[in-house]
């Protein structure tokens, strides 16, 4: 690389670390807002920031499995909310573990006492019910396969 081409991958570089610059002036003005917030990185090099002021208040979630090609991998909730200027900041605890997906069948097995965890951290009733509604279509699904498996051996 030499000439225009290493100006321009050079550029390029600059440009990125002012752009993480910037994200973490970003994290500086969130930890005034949010003197609690923690952080959370996770194994794929992603890293959310979580405050218990999120908890009571988040009605939105991501949900998902922490491995994509494991079947009984751990079903992770993280509630969060959204500022105006586009940032999300999570709940703290960021990550809920609550269930699995199941080794064969369909869906999730929920993990027990995660409703009563979830609670007491003080997650909006919103989230744990849909998380709820989640684990009852789960079973609801497997129900019916189970009874047309039944069905079938007679």
């Amino acid at each position: 690389m030499e000439g225009e081409e290493l100006v321009a991958d050079l550029n390029k570089q600059i440009a990125e670390y002012n752009a993480k610059i910037s994200s973490l002036h970003k994290i500086k003005e969130l930890i005034t807002q949010f003197p609690d917030l923690e952080r959370y990185p996770d194994r794929w090099g992603n890293v959310r920031y979580g405050t218990t002021a999120v908890n009571a208040i988040a009605a939105e979630y991501e949900m998902n499995h922490s491995c994509g090609c494991c079947r009984d991998a751990a079903l992770i909730i993280r509630p969060y909310i959204k500022l105006a200027n586009g940032q999300i900041v999570y709940s703290k605890p960021a990550e809920f573990f609550v269930g699995n997906g199941k080794s064969w069948g369909y869906g999730d097995v929920p993990k027990e006492g995660w409703r009563e965890y979830m609670g007491k951290c003080n997650i909006h009733p919103k989230i744990i019910a849909a998380v709820q509604s989640h684990f009852d279509i789960c079973m609801s699904r497997d129900d019916d396969k189970d009874e047309e498996e039944s069905s079938e051996n007679f």
